[in-house]
């Protein structure tokens, strides 16, 4: 790299993630390993198969796509995309054999009508909308839905599931009221005769919080990257933060007081001031949002984001360090010495939630896969 910028994923802190779910789980549910939105923005490929090692046999992510793009890859387990697909993704779906998300009758039938001209099965699995109000049949549709949905030629009824809206907050009473309406739809099925292989409903918070809800399968998505789902929300089980972003420092500016600092000049130096130029912006991810409350790592201690950050570079106040110098190790997220900083608190300077974070970093940022 020529650039110093990067993120730092720690594969064997993932593969850890993984195997401590697991064991929190127990052997009767499998564990279905998300790696959406380019694995909440870790690498997709290189995380799955890192999963892959560690012993997780299936996985879910969120665009038909991203299911392709592992298939071309080598990652010939089982997929499952949980959101909904075109008619026009129906035909790759089925020949590259990855389950689709079947939320409307229309899907249906296309992927039906598509795997009997292939000449072989589609998987799907039924999403039930239990209360997030977003895709997926209501429970109260389906008594009436369900036998042309079954008459249905060539499709393999592989899994239901259902998605919990406020899992990772203090109080559960919701969470459990979605789960008695799925456990209803679950009794529809079984007095219908219909036998699906996989029920699922847990996302990360449930999976931690509502070892009931287990089921067949829970499907873990933030926390395999050491991230908790809500400041708030309890974890049984050591997590390791899978990522670290850094820089160097790519130049030094002594100026003196009164000087204006950035566009706009929203920062003034106050008195005699020493800067560091860090080589990254907003067009990295490391958004205008964070000047004026981001701090980062330099030699061990927390220096201030100052001045409007730019597209390519921003600005840090090492007053305090004179000992800095040019090509220094900055941490922007992560860990220097015995001082950390991590995504929670980048969270809350942006006022978002803690997945978006890895995310925010644009491809301009290289990811560095570690197996450490």
């Amino acid at each position: 790299m020529l650039r110093p910028t990067r993120m730092e994923v720690h594969l064997g802190r993932i593969q850890e993630n993984y195997r401590s779910i697991r064991s929190h789980v127990g052997a009767r549910a499998q564990v279905m390993g998300v790696v959406k939105a380019n694995a909440y923005g870790t690498g997709m490929v290189p995380v799955a198969s890192a999963l892959r090692e560690a012993g997780c046999t299936r996985f879910a992510v969120a665009t038909p796509e991203e299911a392709l793009e592992l298939r071309r890859c080598g990652i010939g387990d089982p997929i499952l995309v949980m959101g909904a697909s075109s008619a026009d993704a129906a035909g790759e779906l089925v020949a590259q054999d990855v389950a689709a998300t079947v939320a409307d009758l229309s899907f249906a039938q296309v992927l039906s009508r598509e795997a009997t001209r292939q000449g072989r099965p589609a998987r799907f699995h039924l999403k039930v909308d239990t209360g997030m109000g977003r895709i997926g049949f209501l429970p109260q549709e389906l008594p009436s839905l369900l036998p042309e949905l079954l008459a249905l030629g060539n499709l393999d009824f592989e899994g239901v599931f259902t998605h919990f809206a406020t899992a990772d907050e203090e109080r559960l009473d919701y969470t459990w009221t979605q789960f008695r309406r799925f456990g209803d739809v679950l009794e529809e099925l079984r007095d219908r005769g219909v036998g699906v292989r996989l029920r699922h409903a847990c996302n990360s918070a449930a999976l931690m919080r509502c070892p009931e809800m287990h089921l067949d399968a829970v499907r873990p998505g933030v926390i395999l990257y050491g991230l908790r789902p809500s400041p708030g929300c309890p974890v049984p089980f050591p997590l390791s933060p899978a990522f670290e972003v850094k820089t160097s420092v790519a130049a030094l500016r002594e100026l003196p007081p009164g000087s204006g600092v950035s566009y706009g000049l929203r920062y003034v130096t106050r008195g005699r001031e020493r800067l560091a130029v860090l080589p990254l912006g907003y067009r990295d991810g490391y958004v205008r949002a964070l000047a004026g409350k981001a701090e980062v790592l330099i030699l061990g201690h927390r220096v201030p984001v100052v001045g409007t950050i730019c597209m390519d570079q921003c600005l840090v106040d090492v007053t305090s360090l004179p000992e800095v110098c040019v090509g220094d190790e900055v941490v922007l997220l992560g860990r220097q010495g015995d001082r950390s900083i991590e995504a929670e608190e980048m969270a809350r300077w942006l006022g978002t939630i803690v997945y978006e974070i890895p995310g925010l970093f644009s491809e301009r940022v290289p990811r560095v896969h570690l197996e450490d």
